[in-house]
């Protein structure tokens, strides 16, 4: 984080040689923003994780995950009328730059701070997140993946059934059209089997 300065070569925005590599630059920074929030939240210091979602909202305003961390940690630390402002301010400027709203995860995630239930299922979840983490830690020994720049959600599912056929098959295929995600599957499935695939 010391080392990034800001955008790459800014004076250069419409030279296609440097978009590539500054909105790379850019992905890595946010990344290592919201990791940085974790391990600060991890280690009790909820003020320092919340000024490093800040952060990564500054470089990406439209960034759902640091919203809803962000959303997240006010909500933990008993600041609610903040989380819901949060949530309209991403709302808001979703409308303003592409006349979306905000993904079923995000809606999901407010109505429960609106509603009053979500401390309840906050806990539920983080339970279940480090029993996961336990049982597949991709960053545990070396090995090849992808560094993954987003969070897995959702497909418990096929995620299982791709495990299933892993423990009985050397090689497994996922097919289907394109952009429905069968490489995340494949990189999310790899992940979890590390250990057995040294």
């Amino acid at each position: 984080m010391e080392l990034y300065r800001g955008e790459l070569l800014p004076e250069d925005r419409y030279e296609d040689w440097s978009t590539a590599r500054r909105e790379s630059l850019r992905e890595m920074c946010i990344v290592l923003l919201l990791e940085l929030s974790g391990l600060e939240r991890d280690a009790g210091d909820g003020a320092a994780a919340v000024r490093w979602l800040q952060r990564a909202l500054v470089e990406d305003p439209l960034h759902e995950e640091a919203h809803r961390q962000l959303m997240t940690a006010f909500a933990l630390s008993g600041r609610r009328q903040q989380a819901l402002s949060q949530y309209q301010q991403l709302r808001q400027a979703l409308r303003r730059e592409f006349e979306d709203v905000p993904d079923a995860e995000t809606r999901v995630l407010y109505q429960s701070i609106l509603s009053g239930s979500f401390a309840a299922a906050e806990g539920e979840q983080a339970d279940e997140e480090q029993r996961t983490r336990r049982e597949a830690d991709p960053g545990r020994g070396p090995h090849n993946l992808p560094l993954r720049l987003t969070s897995f959600v959702g497909r418990e599912r096929e995620l299982t059934e791709v495990w299933r056929l892993l423990d009985r098959s050397r090689l497994v295929t996922l097919t289907g059209p394109g952009g429905c995600g069968k490489t995340r599957l494949a990189i999310e499935a790899a992940s979890g089997r590390l250990r057995g695939f040294p």
